[in-house]
């Protein structure tokens, strides 16, 4: 192949240019990324295509090139399209041993700017959210540190400062005889528990109490990476609860409850308004971690499509699914009048619905055949389960049916005990040979990993009609609910 062959056929934007900028030769990939042809590029220079503002930048650099101090240069700018439009792209240039050819690459970066820039709004909306919250916000590293807390978290404690508050371990905030109780509550959430407490502590003399939670965040791969507590002033919850007791020693002695009855009616108002503002909190927190895990997931693929490996492809195409698997959880949390529980048939129907739809080839079908209790979950027992099961679909996927123009998969879930159940998977695929010296990959490993998270155990059997999980586990945390 000729090096101009090599020129013409380069994947990416290549032009020659001479030392006034004038283009002179063109590749295909850099026509269509102006949209011009080869007879009208041919008669522009490049600094023509540059955006108004950076032009005199790109004539430094030519004059760089044309004085020979410098035989390498790389610069971002912006370019006008033929159609109007301004594209974003990195301009890597190289001089020739011909002083009047300079050799540049033009690599698109539109895309990953406009992400880079949507990623920036959202975390200046979830700022924006956090430090306007009437509730005190907080971070928790793996420590127990505090790692940052909102402003309305510094005016509860008197109004200290985030710098008097950060590196200082969460229970030293906490009066000693709540230390233990709360230090519990803290291992449970570090583990991946969602935890609610309540506790109380000496402000400026005065006695304020409280109610706070501990939320697990948790990494793409399933543990916890850190904490978020939300806390809520129920001083006046327990101003409340003081004025019924008076109420009730009050009533056999005078009719003189209706002022006290009113007060109670107001603080009672105020109490359900928090508790709407906080219900709210807690599903935009789902809605914000639901959309940070779909722009992870394109962000991966966007890496992926500038990677020429066909197994690092797959094991990021791997990757987005289980992130889909954890991003359909927060969405069906923020969808659901409970914030805390998973309607589980509802989550594997869609689960499933959609793994048919991304993972097929043409002309293949898979029927799902979803047999379950009308029951819920809690998101901290539904997360390995479903990612579990995501494990199991892509293997069968890729083993079970990869001949088989029709593939079958049979999902059981059914309480054998009370609290106790038993997952069936199976799929009509021809089985895995017992001479098979295929040996475990990470998706047999995190499949063992999630049954751990569940405490549970599993059982595998292959024979020739298909491949059968048999996995047995208790309910977690809650009693699971059944629905009407």
């Amino acid at each position: 192949m000729t090096g101009n062959s090599l020129f013409d056929l380069a994947p990416v934007a290549m032009v020659i240019l001479n030392k006034k900028g004038q283009f002179t030769q063109a590749n295909q990939s850099a026509l269509n990324l102006f949209g011009y042809t080869i007879d009208e590029i041919l008669k522009l220079e490049l600094q023509d295509l540059i955006h108004p503002d950076e032009v005199k930048t790109f004539a430094r650099m030519l004059k760089e090139i044309s004085e020979q101090h410098e035989s390498f240069i790389e610069i971002q700018n912006r370019y006008k399209t033929k159609n109007g439009e301004f594209i974003s792209a990195i301009l890597k240039v190289v001089v020739n041993k011909d002083p009047d050819k300079i050799i540049g690459q033009l690599i698109d970066i539109t895309e990953q700017i406009k992400t880079g820039i949507a990623l920036k709004e959202s975390e200046e909306r979830y700022r924006l959210l956090v430090e306007n919250s009437p509730f005190c916000i907080h971070s928790i590293n793996l420590k127990g540190q505090i790692t940052s807390m909102n402003p309305a978290g510094l005016k509860m404690l008197g109004g200290i400062s985030e710098d008097n508050v950060c590196g200082i371990h969460y229970l030293d905030f906490v009066g000693e005889k709540d230390k233990n109780r709360i230090g519990e509550m803290l291992q449970k959430a570090f583990k991946g528990e969602v935890s609610f407490y309540d506790f109380d502590v000496d402000v400026e003399g005065e006695k304020v109490y409280f109610k706070s939670n501990f939320v697990p965040i948790m990494s793409p791969a399933g543990k916890v990476e850190k904490l978020m507590g939300v806390t809520q002033d129920a001083t006046e919850l327990k101003k409340s609860e003081n004025i019924r007791i008076r109420e009730a020693l009050a009533r056999e002695k005078n009719a003189l409850l209706t002022e006290e009855i009113e007060e109670r009616k107001k603080i009672e108002l105020k109490l359900q308004k928090s508790i709407i503002e906080k219900e709210f909190l807690l599903k935009e927190l789902h809605h914000r971690v639901k959309n940070n895990l779909q722009l992870v997931s394109s962000l991966l693929g966007l890496q992926a499509n500038f990677m020429n490996n066909p197994d690092f492809y797959a094991a990021i195409n791997d990757s987005q699914n289980r992130i889909k698997s954890m991003a359909m959880l927060h969405e069906i949390l923020y969808q659901n009048d409970s914030l805390a529980e998973i309607n589980v048939k509802q989550y594997l129907t869609k689960l499933l619905e959609s793994k048919t739809q991304e993972a097929l080839a043409p002309g293949k079908t898979i029927v799902f055949e979803i047999t379950a209790p009308k029951i819920q979950f809690e998101i901290t027992q539904m997360l390995p389960l479903g990612l579990m099961i995501n494990e199991f679909v892509t293997n069968s996927i890729k083993h079970a049916f990869k001949d088989s123009k029709k593939g079958i998969i049979n999902l059981e879930l059914q309480e054998t005990k009370p609290n106790e159940y038993m997952l069936n998977y199976k799929d009509n695929g021809p089985g895995i040979a017992k001479t098979s010296t295929r040996s475990k990959g990470l998706g047999m490993e995190l499949i063992e990993s999630f049954v751990e998270q569940l405490n549970g155990s599993i059982e595998m059997n292959s024979s020739s009609t298909g491949l059968v999980y048999q996995i047995l586990f208790h309910r977690m945390h809650k009693k699971t609910k059944e629905l009407n």
